[in-house]
């Protein structure tokens, strides 16, 4: 019996203070209105997701998320909104902005020394991953984008996001093709959230393990919701990916 509670304490410790710091960040991000009011859909959605408003509550933390920082990051935008090819609109998914608390508290769980690492967002869109990059004090934060439409927001939004105390001002955002992005030869902590289709993502890992072969070195890779079974299978056959955790 000892051992088995010893055994819990530290998942019960690891739990309290995720839960703490999701608090923390929702009221920093949203508001303390909004952050009681995701407690409620909480509990809607246990008795029933109809009655949880969570596509609503959604765009409504995304703009409140930019009224608090000043920049334009909230809403989607279709590819067949995008300045891009029809070829490159066929292998991307449409623009929308990630989960500001869930992208906070995914970055703080990494074991490293931001200092000595490069961020990369590949299909970064209107820059809201490199933002809040930013309150970590890693060694620079790059964005890669394919649409020029969207890397011209995300321009703007780094430029009035400077105006503000961040742990990191070496942010870029830049308008290139994802598969033959030279990669920074530092560490690496890459951000993907489901940016694009099979074709384009085994591109992109080629181009990374081409980059291991000319410099080895650290790389994390964070992908979030790798929606299709064919896209798990391209992360985890990888021959230079090594996977770390089971979780989504």
């Amino acid at each position: 019996m000892k051992k088995a509670d010893v055994n819990k304490a530290p998942k019960i410790w690891d739990r309290s203070r995720q839960f703490t710091h999701k608090l923390y960040w929702s009221v920093k991000y949203y508001g303390l209105d909004l952050t009681i009011l995701a407690f409620m859909i909480k509990i809607l959605s246990f008795l029933s997701k109809d009655l949880a408003p969570t596509d609503w509550y959604k765009r409504t933390t995304s703009r409140r998320f930019d009224k608090r920082f000043g920049v334009d990051t909230a809403g989607c935008i279709t590819t067949e909104q995008l300045d891009i090819s029809n070829h490159q609109k066929q292998q991307a998914i449409q623009y929308q902005p990630t989960a500001s608390v869930t992208f906070r508290l995914m970055l703080s769980e990494l074991p490293i020394n931001y200092s000595d690492y490069v961020f990369v967002d590949y299909g970064s869109g209107k820059g809201r991953a490199l933002i809040l990059a930013a309150h970590f004090p890693f060694k620079r934060i790059v964005g890669v984008d394919v649409s020029n439409k969207l890397h011209q927001i995300a321009h703007d939004n780094i430029r009035r996001f400077l105006a503000q105390r961040v742990k990191c001002r070496n942010i870029l955002s830049v308008c290139e093709d994802a598969t033959t992005f030279d990669l920074p030869n530092e560490p690496l902590v890459i951000y993907l959230f489901h940016p694009f289709k099979q074709e384009v993502l085994t591109a992109v890992l080629n181009n990374i393990g081409r980059s291991l072969e000319h410099r080895f070195r650290h790389i994390i890779i964070l992908y979030r919701h790798p929606q299709h079974p064919e896209i798990k299978n391209l992360l985890f056959e990888a021959e230079f990916l090594r996977k770390a955790d089971d979780r989504n």
